[in-house]
């Protein structure tokens, strides 16, 4: 197996998120708890309410862990929910070594209060966007449909999710893709979507950040196996420190 660099440009990348699920001690009173814990970390930072509203939050499952409000600053994003936290980049993503410390100060501060019973779910979602590059060949991806194979094909969304033992993923590849508002010509979308699920942590436990940098680093393996040799070099790789 190749070795994966340390770091490469990450200019593509569109969207930078962290999502942790929980089970609260009191699902009532969560929402307000966490959110005045965190908003005294980050005063500066604007309240935006969520725009799904709380009857349909309640009633269907896909947004059964979606935030009530986030507190938007110049570099990062909180989401607050009554049974979630979700982190985010904002203008553009920071690096790991700058995003990963602010999620643990925020962890931190959280995990001195009485409101969260235990953490269930670790999920982290990276979305890149090459733009100009619709060729698939490119990426380690190969398909055949009847007889069309990957060469006969102009344009292609494709889209699996694996099961695994220790990491779970949704993956969406697509060529000939556009991203809204970025005034950006059409390119490839790969959106990778690593997870961990029925767990049972502790807010305070270090194990939670650990399992943080574990997601993330098999994150950072499916991205980079899905990116041929040549194209990978492209994007200036550095293999060490």
């Amino acid at each position: 197996m190749a070795e994966n660099p340390l770091k490469i440009d990450h200019k593509h990348i569109i969207d930078s998120l962290v999502e942790i699920r929980f089970v609260p001690l009191n699902r009532k009173t969560s929402f307000i708890e966490l959110l005045g814990a965190v908003s005294k970390i980050v005063p500066e930072y604007n309240y935006t309410p969520s725009d799904v509203p709380k009857q349909i939050r309640a009633e269907l499952p896909q947004f059964q862990f979606a935030v009530e409000a986030t507190l938007i600053g110049p570099d990062f994003s909180i989401g607050v929910g009554s049974n979630s936290l979700v982190f985010n980049c904002q203008n553009g993503y920071k690096t790991w070594g700058v995003f990963f410390p602010f999620i643990s100060n925020i962890i931190g501060v959280v995990s001195k209060l009485s409101t969260i019973k235990e953490i269930k779910r670790v999920g982290i979602r990276f979305t890149n966007f090459f733009a100009t590059v619709n060729d698939l060949s490119k990426f380690n991806v190969s398909f055949h449909a009847g007889d069309l194979n990957q060469k006969d094909t102009s344009e292609m969304v494709l889209k699996w999710s694996t099961m695994g033992k220790v990491i779970a993923y949704n993956v969406t590849l697509a060529n000939n893709a556009s991203v809204q508002n970025r005034g950006l010509a059409p390119g490839t979308l790969l959106d990778v979507d690593a997870y961990i699920f029925d767990l049972s942590l502790g807010i305070g436990d270090k194990a939670l950040l650990d399992k943080i940098e574990f997601v993330h680093s098999k994150e950072k393996e499916m991205f980079f196996s899905l990116l041929e040799r040549k194209f990978l070099q492209s994007l200036n790789p550095v293999y060490s420190k």
